[in-house]
């Protein structure tokens, strides 16, 4: 599982950062796991909710933001609309990579 995660990790270290990310608000999260089916990178874990001695409110929902890929599945698919999608701070201090910097027209670039 160890060698997996290095894998993964080394991976994602080449990708850019998505410009969105998923956040639940933990608080409205009904725990109903309906978000994860739809989650194509399984970066949503179950963790207890606010309440753990309430049966209504003994689980909730995380999202892995490390693994995120800002698709918007779960967000979409939340029947409680609890997900959100958040503006990634990484991917803004990300540069472009060159490919994308060299088919910038000249002006563009200079200006």
């Amino acid at each position: 599982m160890a060698d997996d995660t290095k894998t993964k990790a080394a991976a994602n270290k080449n990708k850019r950062p998505p410009k969105l990310l998923a956040w639940v608000d933990e608080e409205g999260c009904t725990g109903c796991e309906a978000c994860i089916s739809f989650c194509p990178v399984d970066c949503i874990a179950v963790i207890p909710g606010p309440d753990p001695d309430n049966a209504a409110f003994a689980q909730t929902v995380r999202i892995v933001t490390e693994d995120c890929i800002g698709c918007k599945l779960c967000a979409q698919y939340c029947p409680w609309e609890t997900i959100f999608m958040v503006k990634n701070p990484a991917a803004a201090a990300t540069p472009k990579p060159a490919a994308a910097a060299a088919a910038q027209p000249a002006e563009a670039k200079t200006g």
